[in-house]
């Protein structure tokens, strides 16, 4: 049966400039026996979702992401796979509150760039915004 650890594991992290993978921004080095070369700041909130906050070069920029501790693996009924990367896709559908016109309209008048990947073990949503769009972005 597929389950989803959506509620307590779900890990938000909010990085106020843009760390992308294979690119590199000139970073200072790490100092230490640090492993990142900036200093994250973690914050576990009243409802179980844990907000690690890392500070980067670009201070106008914020990208949300929003790892799901559920993957390819967790779908463990035999001859029945692809459910985590289904609701991966499920999730730009909208909601009552925003269905997919006004969804989309948001994140575009925000100017922000979305998408999500689903691998063996999460489904990572990301959003990279302009810092003054954070309270909308985060509300849709």
């Amino acid at each position: 049966m597929f389950q989803s650890t959506l509620s307590r594991t779900t890990l938000a992290t909010l990085i106020s400039g843009v760390l992308v993978a294979g690119a590199v921004h000139a970073a200072p080095a790490a100092t230490g026996g640090d492993v990142l070369p900036f200093k994250a700041t973690e914050k576990l909130l009243p409802n179980g979702l844990k907000v690690i906050v890392v500070p980067t070069g670009f201070p106008n920029l914020v990208s949300v992401h929003i790892p799901v501790q559920t993957g390819s693996r967790n779908e463990v009924e035999p001859g029945k796979s692809g459910f985590a990367h289904f609701f991966e896709h499920m999730m730009f559908r909208g909601t009552p509150t925003y269905p997919p016109e006004k969804y989309q309209e948001v994140i575009t008048k925000a100017g922000a760039r979305q998408n999500a990947y689903t691998s063996d073990d999460l489904t990572n949503y990301y959003t990279t915004f302009a810092k003054q769009d954070l309270e909308t972005v985060l509300k849709v």
